[in-house]
Parts: C-alpha cells; structure tokens; sequence
C-alpha cells in the first residue's frame, strides 16, 4: 500500500496554529487551500518523490493552508508524518541559525561582518584567503569550494577545522558565487570563537528562547528520536561523492541515518556545524521565518529584512543576498513562480522555506525525499511546482 494511502488525513487549518480568526478568509477558502497543497503531497507520493511531507503557507501572523501526508520512517519500522514532525533541515541551517546568529552578534557589536577571516584565524592566509571577509561567505563569494569531505582523517572535530582552515580557495574573493558548504562551516566557527558560545547554544539562547521554539534547534535529544523524520541509510550518497578519497575510510555510518544529521561534514563536527544541523518542525518553522518579514517580532532589524530581497551579488552567477537565494536566480525553487524580490534556501533532505516579502507569505515544504535512500530527482523542480500552486491560495 502507498505512503499516501497509510498517512492521508486532511488537516484542520487556522484553528490549530493560530490564536487569531483569518480576516476575510473563510472556512471554505482555507479548505480550499488545504486540497491544493494536500493534492499535491498526494501526487508526489504516489510517484515516490518522497515517502511523506508537511506543506504549508502562511501569510503574516495567518496559517492559509496546511497538508501532512505519508511516513515519516520507512525503515526500520513504519511511522505517519505528523503537523509536528522533526525534519532535519540541512542547509536550512545556513540561514535560519548561521545567518541569523551572524545578524545578531554583528548588532549586538560582538562581531564586525565586514570583518576578514583570518582576523580571527591568521592561519587563513596566503593565496588571496587573507582577503575573504565574514560577508564574503554569507554571500557564497568567498572562492572556497563547493563542497569537500573535511571528515577524512584523523583528530575529529579539531582534525576537520584543521582541513578547513588549509582549504585553497578556487577564485578570487567576490568574483564570482559559488554556492556551498566550507564557506559556512568557517563562517560559523568564527562565531562560537567570537562569541565563547557553540552555535547551539548560540541559537537557543538568542533565537529559540525569545521566540519560543521548543523543538527547533541543534541535537535532538535520544527521547525526541520516535517524532524525527529519517533519513538515508549509511551515508551512500556522500560516500559515493567522495569516490577514491573515501574509499578506504572507516568512518562512514552504515545504520538508518535517524535523530542525527545526515550531512557528512556536520556530523563530522559534532551534529553543531554553520552548514548544517538544525532540526525542526513545520509549526515552528513558521514562527521562525516570520522573523524575516515584516509580520514578525523584530527580531531581526528592518535594515537586515530589507537586504534579504535585494540582489548583493549582481553579475556574479546567481543573485544572492546574506545568506538567502533570491528567486531572480535562475534554476532556483522560485525562479518564475515566485516574485523576483522573493528568497529562499532548500536543503538536500528535501526541506526548503521561501518568503515572499511583499505579501509577508511564507511557503514551507518539508518532505524526507532522501529516505531510505537518495534519489536522482530535480527537487527545485518539484520546489517550483509547490509554489506555483500555493502562491495562488487566498488569503
């Protein structure tokens, strides 16, 4: 029997995440709402995209529509997604805690973004490296790499930091934008080294706990493991990523990824690293990216919401702003769907948040697409479709 078949139900909207009555909204435009983004959990389970997924969209301080459907964990038992289940949200991590925390320590004047690495890490020198600057890496224009396993070798976390800080860049600082991991794995030990906190801490104290997030953050606990959403089984796509280099290592997972993160390179750095490690729920997802707009506490300050929908890196390859993909860029999972101004971040197990600033509307899609195994599927594409229809519910 199908993943959607198992976990179909139709969600109750507005009542359950909300404590105010949508103005203007009735019941049947939330209903309405609800059957379009539960159609479409519905048809990418079917064609096996993903075993199970929680979509939703809010506007402002409003829930417009919300579906759940499929499973959570295939194997080794069968699980239901629930409203409140635990994804791990990848590279979602890149903005919502690396970004955020950089936002906040640069206004409470613990750190300068204007700032050059090797300020903090003189050992980041030589090769144009001693140019790169904290907002370099925000904006993915440092010139390090894409991607690289810094988990093989020895000495662990400290071994991997190492690795980190040798890495040759491919281009010159602010030449060009190439997205990826290094550079947010650098950007976030220059803030636990600023600030004498670990990132986790860092985002519970300054994030969770004034916004209230109870289980959104880094590390979830051995008792929170039957609410998270697995993974991949082992680590096969990143093991095959690595080719040659890898082969002999004795390192990779060979067990059901489960209440871990998923990403190499974090897990390698304890399950708390700036690319990666966050995990969290849909519901407080919501309240999180409600942050970035104009509906949220304040937070973050209106100078900092206004960069995000403004293009920093025009001519660059891809329009960026601090931390954020804009929807101008082409391929992304709001290229034609969304307005221009919108941005956005995916991450590789199959999670992705978008904000569309001049309507304060938030688009959540979180799906377990690489359990139990990593699959070759053009997830923006996927990303795109959501969008296109949810950008059209009423609010």
């Amino acid at each position: 029997m199908p993943a959607g078949r198992l976990g179909r139900r139709y969600v109750t909207v507005l009542m359950n995440w909300t404590t105010r009555a949508a103005v203007g909204s009735g019941p049947v435009a939330a209903r309405s709402g609800s059957s379009v983004l539960q159609e479409f959990l519905e048809g990418h389970l079917r064609s096996g995209t993903f075993p199970g997924g929680v979509a939703v969209v809010a506007e402002g301080d409003r829930i417009l529509a919300e579906a759940v459907d499929g499973l959570a964990v295939l194997e080794p038992e069968r699980r239901e997604v629930r409203r409140d289940t635990i994804f791990d949200l990848a590279s979602l991590t890149k903005p919502l805690a690396t970004t955020l925390i950089a936002i906040l320590l640069s206004e409470a004047g613990v750190v300068d973004l204007a700032g050059r690495v090797r300020d903090h890490f003189p050992e980041f020198d030589g090769g144009g490296r001693g140019e790169v600057r904290l907002r370099d890496l925000l904006l993915h224009r440092s010139g390090l790499p894409a991607w690289t396993p810094l988990y093989l070798g020895d000495g662990g976390r400290d071994g991997a930091i190492r690795r980190l800080l040798g890495l040759p860049l491919e281009a010159p600082p602010g030449r060009r934008v190439v997205y990826g991991c290094p550079a947010f794995l650098l950007l976030g030990i220059v803030l636990e080294k600023v600030s004498g906190r670990g990132l986790d801490r860092l985002f519970r104290e300054r994030v969770a706990a004034p916004l209230r997030l109870r289980h959104t953050g880094f590390l979830p606990g051995a008792g929170l493991r039957d609410r998270i959403a697995a993974t991949e089984r082992g680590a096969a796509f990143e093991r095959g990523r690595a080719g040659a280099a890898g082969a002999g290592w004795r390192g990779w997972r060979t067990e059901m990824i489960w209440g871990e993160v998923h990403d190499g390179n974090a897990h390698g750095f304890g399950g708390v690293a700036g690319n990666a490690g966050l995990f969290g729920t849909a519901p407080e997802l919501i309240r999180l990216a409600r942050e970035f707009t104009a509906a949220g506490t304040g937070l973050v300050p209106e100078k900092w919401r206004r960069s995000f929908r403004r293009n920093a890196t025009p001519g660059k390859g891809e329009a960026r702003s601090p931390g954020w993909q804009l929807a101008a860029s082409g391929g992304s999972a709001g290229h034609g769907v969304l307005p221009a101004a919108s941005f956005g971040h995916t991450g590789f197990t199959g999670v992705s948040l978008w904000v569309e600033p001049g309507r304060s509307r938030i688009y959540v899609l979180l799906t377990n697409r690489v359990h139990p195994e990593a699959r070759p599927t053009d997830m923006n594409a996927v990303r795109r479709d959501f969008h296109r229809a949810a950008a059209g519910i009423r609010a």
